[in-house]
């Protein structure tokens, strides 16, 4: 049984500490006296070998955030000229301005639940309640250790104060997901999948009064959509929830734009969360992955990436866009369409990464399989 050691700091220098068993639901609770909070963190070792892969949640619906390894680091925006970074508002986009980013391979970062994978074992560690500020999560592989860090400084304190709800759980991924989302007690306001256009990827900001009431005029009851939010404070408070960025008409972006921030426009970091993000489709919310192309003019995607995105989409999300002209479609484009309106009422769906990354289902009664390979220029 690993053992999580707690810290509470006040800025007087005052400190409370104290070992807690990380298994299952644990809940820090201590009385505090009056003051304000310095800081309020935990650690705890969680070895971790070559073929372990470790995930945690980006800050925001477009914050790419893949499972990593050992030679894995995250980017800062270092590299960055601090003129453009303060024009354009690059750190303001994610947690650049209140998170260190060391680029050290083996770090990785990111918020309210995370998980270590070692082939089909998952290990999970989850928040049960960020209403007492955001629970930030570090892991270094160097040293073993996960360290935890409650965003609340700076808040006045006096009383009853919860340091930490959290959650351990170790099995497959459904068993391990299903029972945070048993201890959170939340549950998806609908499971109903949604299928529709969108003129975005077309017109951009080229909108007008005359484009909005052509678009509305198929719009019926209104349904909530979450977008660019903290993704747990969303939890079970929307219908459906974009989980990653923008797709774009290329593959991922210039090299220009690949310098910059994690919530950029990207097809390629708009898969990998939809593939790593799955876990919360009809648990949190109803997933949306954005849009897919079958089309063949405005857009810089070859065939096989173009089937590569509609496929991941149709398989791993709830909501189901295109942001075609449909009427322009051939019979090739139409006949794929048809196809993938087959592929939603795939079943028995999971993720395989055992070799190259492949969706693995059920349709018709048949076992098939596509492609998730994100490597694809």
């Amino acid at each position: 049984m690993k053992e999580l050691f707690w810290r509470i700091q006040l800025d007087n220098g005052e400190t409370f500490s104290g070992v807690a068993a990380a298994e299952g639901e644990v809940r820090i609770v201590t009385d505090l006296p009056r003051g304000v909070l310095k800081s309020v963190t935990a650690e705890m070792v969680v070895p971790a070998g070559e073929e372990t892969r470790v995930f945690f949640n980006g800050f925001q619906s477009w914050s790419h955030c893949p499972e990593r390894g050992p030679k894995d680091s995250i980017r800062s925006l270092r590299h960055l000229p601090r003129l453009g970074v303060k024009k354009f508002g690059l750190d303001r986009y994610g947690d650049y301005y209140f998170v260190p980013y060391p680029e050290r391979a083996g770090v990785s970062h990111g918020f309210s639940y995370g998980y270590f994978r070692r082939g089909e074992e998952y290990r999970l560690v989850g928040s049960l309640d960020e209403i007492p500020g955001y629970t930030m999560m570090e892991y270094d592989f160097r040293g073993g250790r996960l360290r935890l860090r409650r965003d609340c400084e700076g808040m006045r304190c006096g009383g009853e104060f919860h340091a930490f709800d959290l959650f351990f759980a170790r099995g497959d991924e459904d068993e391990v997901f299903d029972a945070w989302f048993a201890a959170l007690g939340i549950k998806p306001r609908t499971t109903e999948k949604l299928a529709g256009y969108s003129s975005w990827y077309n017109r951009y900001q080229d909108i007008d009064a005359t484009a909005i009431r052509s678009d509305l005029k198929a719009c019926g009851d209104k349904l909530l959509l979450g977008c660019g939010v903290p993704l747990m404070p969303a939890f079970g408070r929307v219908d459906y929830c974009r989980i990653g960025c923008d797709v774009g008409l290329d593959w991922d972006g210039s090299w220009l734009m690949q310098q910059t921030h994690r919530e950029r426009v990207s097809t390629r970091q708009s898969l990998e969360n939809t593939i790593y993000r799955r876990q919360l489709n009809r648990r949190a919310f109803g997933n949306d992955p954005d849009v897919f192309f079958l089309r063949t003019d405005n857009l810089k995607l070859t065939e096989e990436q173009k089937q590569t995105l509609s496929e991941i989409n149709t398989l791993l999300g709830d909501v189901w866009l295109t942001s075609d002209a449909m009427d322009r479609y051939g019979e090739k484009q139409r006949q794929r369409y048809r196809r993938l309106r087959e592929l939603r009422e795939a079943e028995r769906v999971r993720v395989s990464e055992d070799g190259p990354r492949r969706i693995l289902f059920t349709l018709n009664g048949e076992e098939r399989s596509v492609s998730a390979n994100t490597d694809k220029q």
